[in-house]
């Protein structure tokens, strides 16, 4: 269960925190317009992508 690495909402200390997006890093508060215009098609690959990571 995801829940194991975490510690109060926090990633563990013997965890390194990383990021997947669909974007080259970050959005920005001026930039969360971008999650609109995701399709539907690109959220169930990016969740596909997830669940591979999660079996991992």
């Amino acid at each position: 269960m995801i829940s194991e690495y975490f510690d109060n909402w926090e990633v563990r200390e013997e965890f390194s925190q990383e990021f997947i997006s669909l974007w080259d890093g970050w959005l920005g508060q001026n930039e969360c317009y971008k999650l609109d215009e995701v399709t539907e098609y690109e959220w169930e690959r990016f969740n596909q992508l997830i669940r591979l990571l999660h079996t991992e």
